[in-house]
């Protein structure tokens, strides 16, 4: 029991010590379109890994949509030179950095000792790399000894065996590779969650580019980019349409869930973010209608022009759907200032206004000079007296005892 009490100190004061500092930094707009420059090539990756020809898309449409994805552009105009096998070994040895670091960090902050703030600064720069910009890359190539969806000459398989060899990533030797892989990428994928679920910042005026006052939303990104990932690999064995029609509820829920909430305390991230989940929303959407053509037209014939035609067409309804995430958006915070402004008003003519009108009354009493108090007093009481006290008889004040 003390144990996990413990580990549950030690792991709030990751992350406590991880969003401390940025949260009180001066965020100038350079450093916000920074953010926003690094939110789109992360949603590049997403959607390279939707519009992929395992879903029934035209070879000449990939190749365009590949261009989505910055990082496979110039990562792949250097295989030649930087062998895949590079970045796989890279992702591992990143991957074990931030594990590690992380460790020590929380070691660090149960004994007290945060006078080193380099492994701090290290873990920051690390989770702002691997989990939120090249996720999906970094994801990918951890996973290459089991990749067998991309072409045979690239497998992890050809590269053991030599060109023309089956993929085979649980045969011999390539399962020595793949275990450690899978059960490192598992780590790594627990890792993220459980960083994009515990970094937030309830602070509204907190000043961090992506200061969010709930980590619930950005967990729901974090799991569609693995099942975008992993997902995907599986196609190999199980049907296309059955992976399409799961990121699209996935991407459906994370749309109602960022509209509903509206997470990040920047309203320019906020709209981002909708027009990006929008258009993965969009893109898995057409992924499943591409399939879904694909399993009625059962010959193996080439793509007739019309679909060919129709497919251009639902990628070109992208940029459409993003400006259309964007209006979203911004039309749930009008709904939100509308609630906020109607239950001020209610405020203000119920409970409000009981309880401010006897401040009212004694405050005008206290604003009255002495003389008109004493002659508000006098008339009150000649005005409640019988008629012998206001004509001034004897009778009169003796009536007051009676």
């Amino acid at each position: 029991m003390w144990r996990i009490l413990g580990l549950k100190d030690s792991v709030f004061g990751v992350f406590y010590i991880l969003n401390e500092g940025p949260s009180r930094r001066n965020v100038g707009q350079w450093q916000r379109r920074w953010s926003i420059l690094l939110l789109m090539l992360d949603s590049g990756q997403v959607l390279r890994h939707l519009i992929n020809s395992r879903y029934g898309w035209s070879s000449d449409l990939v190749n365009v949509t590949n261009t989505f994805d910055i990082v496979r552009v110039l990562t792949s105009l250097i295989p030649n030179v930087v062998p895949r096998v590079i970045f796989y070994v890279a992702a591992h040895a990143l991957v074990l950095t931030a594990v590690v670091d992380t460790a020590y960090v929380a070691h660090l902050f149960r004994n007290s000792n945060l006078k080193q703030m380099w492994p701090v600064k290290i873990l920051r720069f690390l989770v702002a790399g691997l989990v939120t910009t090249f996720f999906a890359s970094v994801l990918g190539w951890m996973l290459y000894p089991a990749d067998c969806v991309q072409a045979a000459d690239q497998s992890f398989s050809a590269l053991m065996h030599g060109p023309g060899a089956p993929c085979s990533p649980w045969g011999s030797p390539e399962a020595a590779a793949t275990l450690p892989s899978v059960v490192l990428a598992a780590v790594f994928v627990a890792f993220s969650l459980m960083t994009t679920l515990l970094s937030f910042e309830v602070n509204p005026l907190s000043q961090a580019v992506r200061a969010s006052c709930t980590g619930r939303v950005e967990t729901l990104w974090n799991i569609v980019r693995t099942l975008c990932i992993i997902l995907g690999l599986l196609s190999y064995y199980i049907t296309p349409f059955l992976v399409a029609a799961v990121i699209l509820l996935l991407s459906a829920a994370l749309m109602r869930a960022h509209l509903a909430i509206l997470p990040f305390h920047s309203h320019a991230e906020n709209m981002c973010r909708g027009g990006i989940y929008c258009a993965v929303c969009w893109t898995a959407m057409a992924s499943l209608a591409v399939s879904a053509m694909g399993r009625l037209r059962s010959d193996g014939a080439p793509a007739p022009s019309w679909l060919v035609f129709l497919q251009w067409t639902l990628i070109g309804g992208i940029p459409l759907v993003f400006v259309g995430g964007l209006v979203s958006v911004k039309a749930g915070r009008r709904h939100v200032a509308k609630r906020i402004e109607r239950i001020r008003r209610d405020w203000q003519a119920g409970p409000a206004a009981s309880a401010a009108e006897p401040h009212a009354s004694s405050a005008r009493r206290r604003s009255m000079p002495p003389s008109a108090n004493v002659q508000s007093v006098i008339q009150g009481g000649a005005a409640g007296a019988p008629p012998a006290a206001r004509t001034g008889s004897i009778a009169g004040p003796a009536s007051l005892f009676d």
